[in-house]
């Protein structure tokens, strides 16, 4: 009886490191990549009505990251560095990951590091484009969020 005790009591220690190590990571500042933080400048400068989530899980089973989501709407928003995507394995993956997602219904919505700097209200214009669509409104959502 007492090895089944000690068992039990090793388990249970392990399930309290994990907790705490999970705890510890969670409260972690998250590090943010400077095209990252581009883009999250950008979309906070379109003032939408739509809750807008930074690093979100998503797809079937929510292991998907994205680099920005508009949940309600669907949309998830990738920041691309051009050093990241010089890789076809890379590009591969994140095509099947794209695709996956459009068959649950999202819209994806890739940028490069080019694109956000050199291009910032194209950018915008692809967002509200987008927005648009899902919503169903006319062009005049930009002047109600600009």
């Amino acid at each position: 009886m007492g090895e089944v005790h000690t068992a039990l009591n090793s388990e249970n220690e392990n399930y309290k490191k994990f907790a705490a190590k999970k705890l510890q990571l969670e409260q972690q500042p998250k590090m943010f990549t400077s095209i990252e933080k581009k883009l999250y400048g950008l979309l906070i400068s379109l003032n939408m009505p739509f809750p807008l989530y930074a690093q979100y899980s998503a797809g079937p089973t929510g292991d998907y990251q994205l680099d920005a989501a508009l949940p309600n709407l669907k949309i998830g928003i990738e920041a691309d560095g051009e050093i990241w995507h010089n890789n076809f394995d890379k590009i591969a993956k994140d095509k099947r990951r794209d695709s996956e997602l459009a068959n649950n219904g999202w819209v994806i919505l890739r940028f490069t590091d080019k694109e956000l700097n050199d291009h910032p209200q194209d950018v915008l214009n692809v967002i509200m484009q987008a927005i648009r669509k899902r919503t169903g409104q006319s062009n005049n959502l930009e002047e109600q969020t600009l």
